[in-house]
């Protein structure tokens, strides 16, 4: 016999199994319960097993309101986006001085132009990885090539460049300061720490019921089992699909299918087909005697009937009068005899 059968206890949950709000919304309820119980706080050690449950779900609560993708992180794609298009645009006004036919002019854009393929900068790397390039690009430009940059009339875009980058590293800057308090898996330590909590707190509710040294807690531990029942079957099981009841059509029906003990598929898509089909099964299994009688007598009349072409015969084409005479033909056996005896003559 189990012991919730004899005593009146709080019983068991799987909290584990429990999505995150529903957790949390669960240990409020529990908090709101036993806080109306005043005979029950007086005792100590219940009063330090709520407020230690207190304290894990505010801990809960404050991780449950933690974003998952920071604030500068949308900010950090704009300015990325501009800082790239400003590179591009650098890249091919240098290369479009390349066809210029001043010698001067084409031969820095020359030197500027190998200087940018060096740097290897692909807009679709890593942010770090780019910023790192952009940024010894520029402090390239604004040094040793500072005149060819100069020569092209390019200092705006630079400088326009340089801005961007500086923003972009700005950002991911403080994008890493603001994620370097946090911890990982804070939401799970903190599931935790509420679940050992309550385990604890309900141990000790159910040694004070069973011991009796706090009066009356049926209503409490009533409550209690009554918001764990709905949990169980709310919360913790899986709600069944209703599979959705499709007659098959004449279409649908595959050709492997089989009819079981000679039933006949009728189509209910044409009324009129399907009458003709049914009266053209029942002739074809059972045909009336009478009609098959006038049958037998149609043959035997045909028989009887003379042929026309016996009508058209001369006269000279009539059958012998010997074989009128006796309706026989004659015997063939004597000449065969007459035929054998000269070939065994010879």
């Amino acid at each position: 016999m189990k012991t919730n059968e004899l005593f009146n206890e709080i019983r068991g949950i799987d909290l584990v199994k429990i999505p995150n709000g529903a957790h949390q919304q669960f240990f409020k309820y529990v908090c709101s319960y036993i806080g109306s119980e005043t005979a029950l706080l007086a005792n100590d050690r219940v009063k330090m097993a709520v407020d230690k449950l207190e304290k894990a779900l505010a801990e809960e609560e404050r991780c449950m309101r933690l974003s998952k993708k920071s604030m500068t992180t949308n900010d950090i794609k704009d300015v990325d986006r501009e800082r790239d298009s400003l590179f591009v645009g650098f890249k091919a006004a240098v290369r479009s001085f390349l066809r210029i036919s001043i010698p001067e002019m084409k031969q820095a854009a020359t030197e500027l132009h190998q200087r940018i393929k060096e740097s290897r900068i692909n807009p679709r790397a890593q942010l770090e990885r780019e910023t790192a390039n952009i940024t010894v690009l520029i402090e390239d430009c604004e040094g040793r090539f500072a005149p060819q940059v100069a020569k092209l009339g390019l200092q705006a875009y630079v400088e326009a460049l340089k801005s961007a980058n500086c923003k972009v590293e700005e950002l991911l800057l403080s994008r890493i300061n603001a994620r370097q308090g946090r911890r990982v898996g804070e939401r799970r330590l903190a599931r935790r720490a509420s679940d050992e909590a309550y385990l604890k707190l309900v141990k000790i509710v159910n040694s004070i019921s069973v011991l009796g040294i706090v009066p009356d807690l049926d209503r409490f531990l009533n409550r209690m089992n009554y918001l764990i029942k709905r949990y169980k079957e709310q919360v913790l099981t899986k709600r069944k699909r209703k599979k959705k009841n499709v007659a098959q059509t004449p279409n649908d029906a595959s050709p492997n299918d089989k009819n079981t003990e000679g039933e006949k598929v009728v189509d209910n898509r044409n009324p009129s087909e399907n009458k003709a089909i049914t009266e053209e099964n029942i002739s074809a299994e059972e045909e009336p005697q009478s009609s098959i009688e006038a049958r037998e007598n149609d043959i035997s009349a045909d028989k009887k009937v003379e042929s026309p072409d016996e009508k058209s015969l001369p006269d000279s084409a009539a059958p012998s009068d010997e074989i009128s005479k006796n309706n026989t033909l004659p015997d063939k056996t004597s000449d065969y005899t007459q035929i054998r005896n000269e070939i065994t003559e010879h």
